[in-house]
């Protein structure tokens, strides 16, 4: 029976998680709207019922959602959420959390038998969003500086080649408001308003935090301001932006099984302790309703994020 409630808790979670950060495909988006169409063509008497009820959801989620947006700690998540993550919506993920702070307490005090689970359950469920925000940010981050390299290197070909900044733009329009689309429209905003291409491609690198091509659009900022040529400089930046892509992804290849290591440190006890939970019964009254087991549970999680810390700080190498 644990084991199954286990096992409904993660799938629903794994559930929540997927549909909040995937997008809709155009074959869910079609299947959507033919179950839109069934349930319009089905009579009035079946679907007064259903709406009803899909009205109430949708009252308990807005009421859900506004009681945690004016919330201080709502407020706090929602200003950590918005300065680290730039591809998800806020409303999905906002979803996520008001499900696992309502479900987890509960879930893990029926599952451990032990009601002095709640409170260890509630302080876990509230302090772990603000991990997956960061570890999101991270993630975004580097996919956005791993894309910004192919940019600047597309981009010092073409001035290589004797394009002006302006046209390199237009060249590539489309890769650099997939890059990041609130700096594209700082951009666009920049040059609509009389600035120069040169000052508003350094405010776009600015803002993404790539220095790749902040060091392009200072040097054509120069050029610009001395009248030296453009051509040569460009060759050997791009030379050097090539070099540092293919160190980094050297680098990522040979940190990936102290990553893993890391990854391993820091999720082997917890499911240690989840497996000996579900197979022993005294296990969580030992570990959560007594003084020794509080402190050994303290311990070994200080301990855990001691390994897992240090080992990411071993393996974090800026270039």
């Amino acid at each position: 029976m644990k084991l199954l409630a286990a096992s409904t808790i993660f799938l629903l979670a794994t559930y929540l998680i997927l549909k909040a950060i995937l997008p809709d495909s155009s074959l869910k988006t079609k299947k959507k709207m033919e179950i839109f169409k069934l349930i319009n063509s089905i009579d009035d008497h079946t679907a007064e019922p259903r709406a009803k009820k899909l009205s109430f959801l949708k009252a308990f989620q807005t009421f859900m959602s506004l009681r945690f947006d004016s919330s201080l700690y709502g407020q706090r998540l929602k200003m950590y959420f918005e300065q680290n993550i730039k591809n998800i919506s806020w409303s999905s993920f906002r979803t996520i959390v008001i499900a696992s702070l309502l479900l987890l307490p509960p879930a893990s005090a029926f599952i451990t038998s032990e009601p002095a689970v709640i409170p260890l359950s509630t302080l876990a469920a509230t302090l772990t969003p603000f991990a997956l925000i960061k570890h999101l940010g991270e993630r975004e981050q580097a996919v956005r500086l791993r894309h910004a390299e192919r940019v600047a290197s597309e981009v010092s070909i073409y001035l290589k080649c004797g394009v002006t900044l302006s046209d390199a733009i237009r060249m590539c329009f489309c890769d650099l408001e997939n890059l990041c689309p609130s700096s594209f429209r700082l951009l666009t905003n920049m040059l609509s308003s009389g600035k120069s291409p040169e000052e508003a491609f350094l405010a776009y690198a600015l803002k993404i935090g790539s220095r790749d091509l902040e060091l392009i659009a200072r040097t054509c900022l120069v050029s610009l301001n001395t009248g030296s040529e453009l051509s040569n400089v460009m060759s050997a930046i791009g030379e050097a932006v090539r070099e540092r892509s293919s160190l980094r992804r050297e680098l990522e290849t040979a940190t990936l099984q102290g990553r893993l290591s890391g990854l391993i440190v820091a999720l082997l006890p917890f499911m240690f302790l989840a497996l000996s939970i579900a197979l022993t019964k005294n296990t969580a009254h030992v570990i959560f309703a007594t003084p020794a087991g509080l402190l050994m549970l303290t311990a070994a999680t200080a301990l855990d994020t001691a390994g897992f810390l240090w080992i990411r700080k071993i393996l974090h190498i800026r270039m």
